[in-house]
């Protein structure tokens, strides 16, 4: 008995002895890793300009925009600027337009700050080669900022933008000038794309959204078959004239049943659309659109909210 006790304690030591030996080694290697990081962080300071993108490589192969950004803002903030911009000159990297856009964007906000700072990577910003190409197939740069989650950058770009001149080719010339018209652009690949969270997520009241532009966009939005309409909300509480008639005789309205979009026309009576609206006699009503179209299920839906003939 005397013996099976003894086995059992010495089996118990056994245990507990592996247990300590087991946690050292982790905390360790846990130890070790995070000095490694840090060490490797702390290297790039000493890493000649020339010799940086080399530095680098791996992660610009492998498109670690994260990664590089760690390893930026390790740097005071002048010498960050200074790798960042010799990343942005160089043209024979794996890195794509809106991985530069996002390194640009994280790194103004995480030195805001430093206003000067800010403002050169601002300039890095403003000149995007798209923006002045004006490429339609290219997402606008205020749009790719704010779906990376760097939305907070914009109303301090928009206030920079008035205050600082850039020079480039053309001469110096005040920033807002250069930006033009880009947070409407990024404002309308939202609404194109339906996207509400992000509307929220942008704070577009300092940036001017005019009623005549939120109504613009909620007649571009109504143009859209596969939009289900979930911007009409934000884009009323801008201003927007949810019973507009364009140009052409049409409301935002008879454009949805056009479209056959039932999710757009429901979306519009949610808001409290006049659905007897009738913008000639030509165009007659929303209710009449749909039933020349035939379209039984709209003129139903349409009466139900109070549209007569």
């Amino acid at each position: 008995m005397k013996r099976v006790r003894n086995e059992i304690f010495w089996m118990l030591g056994v245990l507990v002895l592996l247990s300590w030996c087991i946690g050292f080694v982790h905390s360790n290697g846990v130890q070790t890793a995070a000095m490694n990081s840090e060490n490797k962080n702390s290297a790039i300071a000493l890493i000649p300009s020339e010799k940086f993108l080399d530095y680098i490589q791996p992660y610009l192969q492998s498109r670690s925009v994260d990664r590089i950004i760690d390893l930026l803002i390790s740097l005071p903030a002048r010498e960050a600027l200074k790798r960042a911009r010799i990343i942005i000159e160089e043209q024979d990297h794996e890195l794509l337009r809106e991985d530069e856009l996002q390194l640009i964007a994280a790194l103004a906000d995480h030195y805001k700050k430093d206003q000067e700072v800010q403002g050169k990577f601002f300039e890095l910003l403003l000149f995007d080669p798209v923006y002045y190409q004006n490429k339609s197939d290219e997402e606008p740069f205020g749009y790719v900022i704010a779906h990376q989650g760097h939305a907070s950058i914009l109303p301090k770009l928009w206030e920079w933008a008035g205050k600082f001149h850039v020079t480039d080719a053309s001469g110096k010339r005040p920033a807002r000038k250069l930006l033009g018209d880009f947070i409407q652009n990024a404002l309308r690949r939202v609404v194109e794309k339906d996207e509400d969270a992000l509307l929220h997520a942008m704070p577009t009241t300092h940036l001017s959204i005019t009623k005549h532009q939120a109504t613009a966009f909620l007649m571009h939005a109504a143009q859209l078959p596969r939009s289900v309409g979930r911007v009409i909300p934000w884009l009323k509480k801008q201003g927007a004239n949810i019973n507009a008639i364009d140009a052409n005789g049409n409301t935002p309205l008879m454009y949805a049943v056009k479209n056959n979009n039932r999710a757009f026309v429901q979306a519009l009576l949610k808001e409290g659309v006049d659905v007897n609206l009738m913008p000639s006699l030509e165009k007659g009503t929303a209710l009449q659109l749909a039933r020349s179209l035939g379209n039984t299920e709209l003129e139903s839906l349409l009466r139900v909210h109070g549209a007569r003939d």
